[in-house]
């Protein structure tokens, strides 16, 4: 017998576009673990995030990954969080929808306090490309990603003449 393989993602891809008895079809032969998995169980890291969005991690940050100053590492950290928002999301936010973020309490340590809800405007506390759809998507990202956030918020000291 041959055995026939599919990558779940583009399993998920393809059951979430079909219509009708395809749709049907397509959830008896995939199965519910396949078709109904939580996003928040398949973007566990930021190399699943990529495999989610279908993109190369190594294309996605701007510096590599070797040799980092902290300056650097931030960014990295930055593009790594665009990255999985984005995944977690499924999609881009509008403005004209309401955001959600992590909130982190930097007084006691570097910890999630909470999901907090943020509308978002010209004058938001963090910009729409770390937001999520839901508070529980927030919480889920701060707790899940807290080091790529420490990465990312962490003040960096050292040399301003751009050498650090």
């Amino acid at each position: 017998m041959n055995e026939l393989k599919i990558n779940p993602e583009n399993a998920r891809k393809a059951y979430n576009q079909a219509k009708g008895a395809v749709k049907e079809a397509l959830g008896i032969l995939l199965g519910e673990d396949i078709v109904n998995q939580k996003i928040t169980d398949r973007v566990t890291s930021f190399e699943t995030a990529c495999e989610v969005l279908e993109l190369d991690p190594d294309d996605e940050l701007p510096y590599n990954e070797e040799r980092l100053s902290s300056r650097r590492l931030a960014i990295n950290a930055f593009a790594k969080m665009q990255t999985i928002a984005l995944a977690l999301n499924g999609r881009e936010l509008t403005d004209n929808e309401d955001h959600y973020y992590p909130y982190f309490n930097r007084s006691s340590g570097f910890g999630l306090s909470y999901g907090v809800y943020g509308y978002a405007c010209s004058n938001s506390f963090v910009g729409s490309r770390l937001s999520y759809l839901t508070p529980e998507l927030a919480t889920y990202a701060g707790k899940t990603f807290l080091k790529i956030y420490q990465d990312f918020m962490t003040t960096v000291q050292g040399n301003p003449t751009g050498n650090n």
